[in-house]
């Protein structure tokens, strides 16, 4: 994140919709991809791997909430919560549209100033 707030405020980088769309169909598959290596990781290593935090959150964090909505399921010898991941999902998907229109507003207020 931290990287790409610096590429986008030195204007290394111009986000666009297409930008944006191109993140989403990046980021979903590998957000999905993690829920399979969690689960590989347990199977394998008979130890709980978190990556992305798919499996379950910390005890202390507020996202405790949302993985209490659900229930765990089973399916394919997957263990997953899907009310967490969709939830997790949402949350992400509003945060990088949040940070396209934060992009797209300083570049409206740049070009005004010129």
């Amino acid at each position: 994140v931290a990287t790409g707030l610096y590429l986008l405020l030195t204007e290394m980088i111009r986000i666009d919709r297409r930008a944006l769309l191109k993140a989403y169909a990046i980021t979903v598959p590998l957000y999905l991809l993690s829920v399979i290596v969690n689960n590989w990781f347990t199977d394998i290593f008979n130890e709980q791997s978190n990556y992305l935090f798919t499996y379950a959150p910390g005890s202390a964090a507020p996202l405790v909430h949302l993985y209490n909505l659900g229930s765990d399921i089973t399916v394919s010898g997957m263990t997953f919560n899907p009310v967490y991941i969709l939830s997790l999902a949402i949350i992400g998907a509003v945060i990088m549209f949040l940070m396209y229109l934060l992009a797209r507003l300083r570049y409206v207020r740049q070009e005004s100033t010129n």
